[in-house]
């Protein structure tokens, strides 16, 4: 594989999908268990973007200062700073992106003053069933479920790059699969 994922929910299916977009010749996203999206598919909750047309359409105002304050709040003060404004910088570009990939989002201002107007609705796992369409019938994308992957492999030169993986135990599988683009982890542990 070119480029190779580990975890089958929402983040996993956009590093695939960004990864194939982006030119990887080959791209293997792996999830441990039978079914695909992990915490992702079982979501009943929404997204936290600020500066919408869905919000404007319902005449909300936000702004990524509002959503700073309240993700700082949220929180409590412990939130990364980089990774925070670099969340703030590029939320949009990921609602967009989404949207592009099927992902539907609902929006609904809310009716007490100083409620949170951040959140746009994706009921149900909307959006990782939405990209997981997209894996599947990518022609660059292999989607192998049922696949753990036990162990980071470490390269032999310097023992510090990672180039692929060491497989659970399975039949059907090579015992280790090599990435010569990268590794991405994206598991969140949730099975």
């Amino acid at each position: 594989a070119d480029v190779l994922v580990i975890g089958g929910g929402i983040a996993g299916h956009s590093a695939a999908l960004a990864a194939a977009e982006r030119g990887a010749a080959s791209v293997v996203l792996l999830e441990k268990t039978a079914d695909f999206g992990g915490s992702s598919r079982q979501a009943v909750g929404g997204f936290a973007f600020a500066g919408t047309d869905l919000q404007r359409e319902a005449g909300a105002s936000d702004s990524n200062e509002e959503l700073r304050r309240d993700l700082l709040k949220s929180g409590e003060g412990n939130n990364n700073a980089s990774l925070l404004e670099l969340l703030l910088d590029r939320q949009l570009d990921a609602y967009a992106w989404l949207r592009q990939h099927g992902a539907e989002f609902a929006y609904a201002r809310p009716a007490a003053a100083g409620s949170a107007v951040h959140t746009h609705s994706n009921w149900g796992g909307q959006a990782v069933r939405a990209l997981h369409a997209r894996v599947l019938s990518h022609p660059r994308i292999c989607y192998v479920p049922g696949q753990a992957a036990e162990r980071l492999v470490r390269g032999d030169e310097d023992r510090t790059s990672v180039v692929g993986v060491r497989l659970g135990a399975s039949a059907d599988q090579p015992g280790i699969l090599h990435a010569a683009g990268g590794v991405v982890l994206a598991t969140g542990g949730f099975s």
